[in-house]
């Protein structure tokens, strides 16, 4: 009878040892199921700003690329058509120059010596023309290079014609065609030339344009790259940090 009374007293005392046991089992499962679940929401978080790191890297580099080929379009496609424009000014101004001294001054050099000069310049205009065609040409810079083109081709036939009109009938009569038709062939000539020179230098500013935007824009992804690296750096640290801290709760747990 004493033994079933302190088996029972025994039992009384024991149930709620069982229970609260259970209950701090239950608090630590369910304390640790909160920690599991916070940590994989940090680590989707992790994971989304590291792709957003190389997005942000990708297009860097997209726009780096596209910068470098702004800056190489910028010297191929506008700086050296501009300086072509510059000889191409020079030789056709310097061939009218010869052909004026040749008509105005009798005891000029001879006719085959001129006609070698001019040959010579017509050459390096063909040339510089050459160069200019295989860089890349806007629509409107396009037609007016054409346009060139036949002006020139023009003038070189009235060089022949002068040349001609002044063999035949006198340095007086080609004097007065290279003053009058030959001087309106010039002029559409150099003309031509100067709205070349006007659609490079607009070119050349949208150009310029384009790759201020495409710093303005590399300067704003460098920047969101480095907050995203900061802000992935500052997760790490807090995960550190509370790892550290569940594993000293856990031991002070154990210890008591």
């Amino acid at each position: 009878m004493i033994s079933v009374r302190f088996r029972q007293v025994k039992l009384k005392f024991f149930i709620p040892k069982i229970i609260l046991y259970l209950l701090i089992e239950m608090g630590v499962a369910m304390k640790w199921s909160f920690v599991i679940q916070q940590k994989l929401k940090i680590a989707a978080l992790l994971g989304c700003l590291i792709v957003m790191v190389l997005l942000a890297n990708f297009m860097w580099n997209r726009h780096m690329g596209s910068m470098n080929k702004s800056f190489t379009s910028i010297y191929n496609d506008r700086l050296i058509p501009a300086t072509a424009i510059v000889y191409l000014t020079e030789h056709l101004y310097t061939k009218r120059l010869l052909m004026e001294r040749y008509l105005l001054i009798t005891d000029a050099e001879p006719e085959a010596a001129l006609i070698e000069q001019m040959q010579w310049r017509n050459r390096q205009v063909d040339s510089l023309l050459h160069h200019f065609e295989s860089t890349y040409l806007v629509k409107q810079e396009s037609i007016s290079l054409s346009g060139f083109k036949n002006k020139v081709e023009e003038y070189v036939q009235m060089e022949h014609a002068i040349l001609a009109l002044s063999h035949r009938q006198g340095r007086a009569a080609g004097m007065q065609l290279f003053e009058q038709e030959g001087k309106a062939v010039f002029e559409c000539t150099i003309k031509h030339l100067h709205e070349l020179t006007k659609i490079q230098s607009d070119v050349g500013k949208e150009l310029v344009g384009d790759s201020q935007h495409i710093v303005s824009s590399t300067n704003i992804l460098s920047s969101l790259e480095v907050g995203l690296v900061l802000v992935i750096g500052l997760i790490v640290q807090v995960l550190i940090v509370s790892s550290r801290m569940v594993n000293l709760k856990n031991k002070n747990f154990n210890l008591n």
